[in-house]
This record gives structure tokens, C-alpha cells and sequence, in this order.
């Protein structure tokens, strides 16, 4: 009697699952980037809505960090994901690195200038729209 491999490959749709929801939450971060900018313009700045916003962004962090561990099949410890919620901006920076090597502190640079640029580009759009 021969038992299935373990290690044979998993259905292909959902590795392209896993990355779709990594790209969501990709995506996702730059929506909430670009309407901190716009929130910021109209002087929406509640502690409750930068408290949200501020929670939903970190969940969209984290979320993308497990997708992309699960698509590149890296072991993310249930701890280590409330550990990476809690420290999120060095947390993905380690972590880019150590998926990706020295190309993982590119990519977060590129991220984080991406994202600072989003909500400058929409700030300055917002402005230029009230006035």
C-alpha cells in the first residue's frame, strides 16, 4: 500500500488565490494612504477616524505579509503575525529582507516612497480642488 506524497504540489488556483489577496491588500494599503491624504485636507481628523484608519492599515500590512508567506510557503507562526501587527514598520522591513534578501530593503524603500507619494498626490489634488 503507498501512501499520497506530502510533498506533491497543491492545486494551482490557490496559489494564485494567495497572491491575489496579497496584491488586495497591496492595493489596499495605497487606497488608505491616498484617503489619509484627502481626510487630512478637509480636516477630517476625528481621533475615532485616525484610530480606524490607522488600525485598518496596519490589518492590511499584516495581511499582506501573511499572504505573501503563504504564497512563498513561509512558515508565519500565529505569534509572529501578532508580533508583526505590533511592529509592523520593522517587522516588514526583517521580513522583506529575510523572504527576499537585500532586494526585500528595495522593496520596502520603494513601498514606502509609494506610499508617502500617494498621499502627498492626493493631498495636493484635494487642496487643489477646494481652492
Amino acid at each position: 500500500m503507498t501512501l499520497p506524497d506530502p510533498h506533491t504540489k497543491k492545486d494551482p488556483r490557490e496559489a494564485s488565490t494567495q497572491r491575489a489577496s496579497r496584491n488586495f491588500s497591496i492595493a489596499l494599503l495605497y487606497v488608505l494612504a491616498f484617503l489619509s491624504g484627502v481626510s487630512q485636507t478637509f480636516g477630517l481628523t476625528s481621533s475615532l477616524a485616525e484610530l480606524v484608519s490607522s488600525v485598518l492599515f496596519v490589518s492590511a500590512v499584516t495581511s499582506a505579509a501573511v499572504a505573501d508567506s503563504r504564497v512563498r510557503r513561509f512558515a508565519f507562526l500565529r505569534v509572529l503575525q501578532e508580533l508583526f501587527f505590533f511592529t509592523w514598520p520593522i517587522a516588514s522591513l526583517i521580513y522583506l529582507v529575510r523572504t527576499r534578501g537585500w532586494r526585500g530593503l528595495g522593496w520596502w524603500c520603494l513601498h514606502a516612497i509609494g506610499l508617502f507619494l500617494a498621499m502627498c498626490f492626493s493631498f495636493l489634488a484635494a487642496f487643489v480642488a477646494l481652492y
